[in-house]
């Protein structure tokens, strides 16, 4: 299962918890984090091996858009649409 939190913390711990918890049951999971994320998180005891992480660099100019809309989950959605799908794939 690939597991894509919004790039925020308060989003993150969750989607680990729920990595955690399927990897628990034989289910391969890979989190995807921002550099920054990932070395905070990646550093941390997971004693599962079906428990991937993998990084998505989140260049500057989309941050500043994702704050300026953070306040419309439909142009937040959009925006991720626009800017994510191609790393994503590859």
């Amino acid at each position: 299962m690939l597991l894509f939190p919004y790039p925020e913390q308060g989003h993150i711990n969750p989607f680990l918890d729920l990595a955690i918890r399927l990897s628990k049951s034989s289910i391969l999971s890979t989190l995807i984090l921002t550099p920054t994320h990932f070395a905070i998180h990646h550093g941390k005891s997971v004693p599962w091996e079906n428990l991937r992480f993998a990084t998505f660099d989140v260049p500057l100019e989309i941050t500043s858009k994702l704050s300026a809309c953070s306040g419309s989950w439909k142009a937040t959605s959009e925006l991720l649409a626009i800017h994510f799908q191609a790393p994503l794939r590859s």
